[in-house]
């Protein structure tokens, strides 16, 4: 989880820092920039809210503009139907299609689906992050070139690694298998 986090929190932090440097000679007085975060998931799963809670605190205090957070959960998983589909796409691009967003991530593999097929139409051509743990969904040949796909994934060796970083001293034993 810590990884992914950390990767977003990156892609999302130097967009932005290009963003405030292309556009405004001085940070402080650029926009505010605006994301929709969406997730596939309802409120109150814990990882989905720690993902929340830590763009929350990590982007709002790291970023050299202002950064407006829009949370959306599709929760896809309670409502697969179509009609619940169309009517949520219809909502969103109600909401946020003007005044435009800056940035939209997308998490999860049914988000991720959402802003593959609907994206454009729902928020225009702007850049959109998909994570997602499929990477059959980000590889698709109908990406568009405003789409950077991230996948999320267990990565078991990552997490042994970040054991050994914060925990220095802990001893390391090998078995045979």
């Amino acid at each position: 989880m810590r990884r992914i986090e950390k990767v977003v929190l990156s892609v999302i932090l130097a967009w932005l820092s290009v963003g405030a440097l292309a556009f405004s000679a001085d940070v402080e007085d650029a926009q505010p920039k605006r994301v929709l975060i969406i997730m596939f998931y309802r409120q109150g799963v814990p990882w989905s809210d720690l993902i929340i809670r830590s763009l929350r605190t990590n982007l709002v205090s790291k970023s050299p503009v202002t950064v407006e957070l829009n949370i959306e959960y599709a929760d896809r998983e309670r409502y697969p139907g179509d009609t619940y589909l169309k009517e949520l796409v219809e909502l969103y691009r109600h909401k946020y299609f003007q005044p435009p967003m800056d940035l939209v991530i997308g998490v999860g593999d049914e988000a991720a689906d959402i802003l593959i097929e609907y994206g454009e139409a729902v928020i225009g051509n702007i850049p959109m992050i998909i994570v997602s743990a499929n990477p059959k969904i980000l590889q698709r040949d109908y990406l568009k070139s405003n789409m950077t796909p991230l996948l999320w994934g267990v990565d078991i060796q990552g997490n042994v690694d970040l054991i050994e970083e914060l925990f220095p001293k802990t001893p390391r034993q090998h078995r045979a298998v």
